[in-house]
């Protein structure tokens, strides 16, 4: 009775291992389309459909995105671990600074125009063009607007000390009593000249305009005491400290075309006196900032930074000189750090020793997405002055983990292979970058290159780019620091994309498509071409067996490459009446990008007649797009990177898991037989 009950059970496992061995590739080869559908109460369902039998419709939703393209930076203030990052027309955004090499983005408020911002403890203080806004930021989750209040037009500084708020508009001076944040009601104030900068130190004040600081005393509010001004020619900045008043100026006048600083003894205030000056280092300015940093003066020319000794105030000296590309629109010194800002980026420095600046960090803030590239886990964004890199392993919380920074630069589009990432920059050429560690991507080499480039893609040894009227450069980068010329082939006169699989590489060149072996690089060899008479190919994709072609104004062909590589074939096609520019293949579907910002995704189980599934036009701006089992990212100029899905979501097993399934299955059936035949002899 037991060796029945044995036998039977032996074959039930052999019916399920057959089960299984049989089931298994199919579950999980690419021959099956797995649809992921959410469902109301927001549950996920699989359902399953044949290879054979194209999807009907699929919705396009934006699922997340991010973006370092906050705006343009207009004023920075530090306060604690926090820098307040004043972007006009977007608003302010918050930077957590506790550790200066690595700050992030913490908050952002967009609500209300900022221009300047002012900060106490936990209320923030800013100005648009014509109002004053107050707001709770206890909780940088949930801002609470407290007050806002209209004042004259043109608001410039503002300063806030107790329970008053002291502005400046064009050419007046306000305090406005805020004990009743309901009812502000200003108390007195000042007109004279264009006034802009405040600095207020107890119950005096100073105000810049175009060629003095004034002097008042605020002690009654109600009643603003002139007490003396300070005339200088083309003032840009001042700063102040005790009894002494710093100026600095841009003296344009023939035949000096110098810039200056003086030193004001201020014991007095009614009688303020010059005590010294001195000449900068610095010729043919037109901007110069100072500020205070213990017994020396760190001015700055738009640039460079020239540190003056003035120990002794009468008379300044030159310490030291700290030449630097950034242009520098305003800086701040906080401790041991110097925060300078332009319009698109801020950098921190480390001036602990004067003598000896060092960069600590340096990002922007108001970039340009122009293109997004997938490898592996990570999105790699050229993104104007930044290559972002951002680990998208979960779509829906994408993490920047790394920046290559190049202020100077205009990056454009970038191809990762092997650990490097290889740049276009406009104006410039090719960079190569270390991304093997994407926390901290290092420059290797670079290459300058003459005409414009528009795309390129990589192997291990070369990288090809292309251009339209220069043909395409195949780049020697076996030694990345050291990249070389191989060759300019020039069988093509334009070449709008160029991909690569293997050996071949595979040219869009307007008229005609050409399909190239480069086994050696040095003397490339057509394989064939593919045209068509009203055709105009600027994109190419290429998969196992076909190669799509994105004609423009017209559509895509898809183009049979296995069959005979020497003759491809048109098989497929899709014609369309709008414009469009970029194509990419994920599976069985196809994504394309219109020109209008219009993006169509279609199903192509049947390669011959491919079937439109989804569009999508809510976003305005498309630089470029890549896709991966159904996410699409999107590279949206000002508007950052956005991730998109499809609902339902379309993915595509790889081709590889099948044959291994069957390949494991087989292997646990041969194991479990000799298993119950061993038994067997016993």
């Amino acid at each position: 009775m037991n060796a029945k009950i044995l036998r039977s059970r032996n074959k039930s496992v052999v019916a399920i291992i057959f089960i299984v061995i049989f089931l298994l590739p199919v579950c999980i080869s690419d021959y099956t389309v797995f649809v992921r559908a959410a469902t109301e109460n927001g549950d996920d369902n699989y359902n399953i459909a044949a290879k054979k039998t194209p999807i009907d419709s699929t919705n396009i939703t934006e699922l997340t995105y991010w973006d370092d393209n906050y705006g343009t930076i207009v004023e920075v203030v530090v306060e604690g671990n926090y820098a307040y990052i004043a972007l006009g027309a977007n608003g302010f955004i918050i930077v957590d600074v506790s550790d200066v090499e690595a700050p992030r983005v913490v908050a952002e408020y967009d609500t209300y125009t900022c221009n300047h911002i002012f900060v106490d403890n936990d209320i923030i203080y800013f100005t648009n063009n014509s109002a004053v806004n107050i707001l709770d930021a206890s909780d940088f989750s949930n801002f609470v607007l407290m007050c806002n209040f209209t004042v004259f037009s043109g608001l410039d500084d503002i300063v806030v000390s107790g329970n008053f708020v002291h502005l400046t508009s064009n050419s007046y001076y306000h305090i406005y009593n805020i004990t009743d944040y309901l009812n502000p009601a200003q108390t007195d104030f000042y007109t004279q000249g264009g006034l802009y900068q405040i600095k207020l130190i107890g119950n005096i004040v100073y105000l810049e305009d175009t060629d003095n600081v004034r002097v008042l005393n605020v002690t009654d509010v109600t009643s603003i005491d002139y007490l003396d001004d300070i005339y200088q020619n083309d003032l840009t900045d001042f700063d102040v400290e005790g009894n002494f008043i710093y100026t600095s100026c841009y003296d344009n006048s023939f035949p000096y075309n110098n810039d200056e600083v003086i030193i004001w003894n201020a014991t007095t205030l009614t009688t303020i006196t010059s005590l010294s000056t001195y000449e900068l280092n610095f010729t043919a300015s037109t901007s110069t900032e100072l500020k205070l940093s213990g017994n020396h003066l760190i001015v700055n020319d738009g640039s460079d930074f020239e540190i003056i000794d003035i120990s002794n105030k009468s008379q300044p000296l030159y310490y030291a000189l700290h030449l630097d590309t950034f242009e520098v629109n305003d800086f701040c010194i906080v401790g041991d750090n110097l925060f300078a800002w332009n319009g698109d980026d801020m950098k921190i420095l480390d001036i602990s020793d004067l003598a000896d600046f060092v960069e600590i960090w340096v990002d922007q803030y108001d970039g340009y997405s122009y293109h997004v590239y997938l490898d592996g886990i990570y999105a790699y964004v050229a993104d104007g002055t930044n290559l972002q890199i951002v680990n998208v392993e979960d779509p829906v919380n994408p993490i920047e983990v790394g920046h290559f920074f190049d202020e100077n630069g205009d990056f454009e589009m970038v191809h990762v292979h092997n650990g490097f990432a290889y740049i276009l920059e406009d104006s410039f050429g090719l960079r190569i970058v270390d991304v093997s560690d994407p926390t901290n991507p290092v420059e290797r080499g670079n290459y300058t290159l003459g005409g414009d480039y528009i795309q390129l893609c990589a192997n291990d040894e070369y990288v090809f780019i292309a251009s339209v009227g220069n043909g395409l450069r195949i780049i020697d980068i076996y030694y990345p620091d050291y990249p070389q010329q191989s060759l300019l082939y020039q069988e093509v006169g334009d070449v709008y994309d160029v991909e690569i699989v293997e050996n071949t590489l595979y040219l869009a060149c307007g008229e005609y498509l050409q399909i190239v072996d480069i086994t050696n690089p040095y003397e490339p060899e057509p394989i064939s071409n593919y045209t068509r008479s009203t055709s105009f190919y600027i994109d190419v994709e290429v998969t196992e067996d076909y190669l799509y072609a994105l004609s423009a104004g017209e559509g895509f062909d898809i183009i049979d490459i296995a069959t005979d590589i020497t003759a491809p074939a048109k098989i497929g096609q899709y014609f369309t009446y709008n414009s469009p520019g970029q194509i990419k293949v994920d599976g069985e579907f196809i994504y394309l990008l219109d020109d209008s910002a219009l993006f169509e995704v279609f199903d192509a189980t049947n390669i011959v007649h491919p079937k439109k599934i989804g569009e999508f036009d809510e976003i305005t701006v498309f630089n470029s797009f890549t896709v991966r089992n159904g996410y699409i990212f999107v590279a949206s100029g000002f508007n950052g990177t956005h991730v998109l899905t499809t609902n339902p979501l379309l993915t595509v097993k790889s081709p590889f898991l099948g044959p291994l399934a069957f390949f494991v299955g087989l292997s646990i059936f041969s194991i479990v037989v000799l298993f119950i035949r061993k038994k067997k002899r016993r």
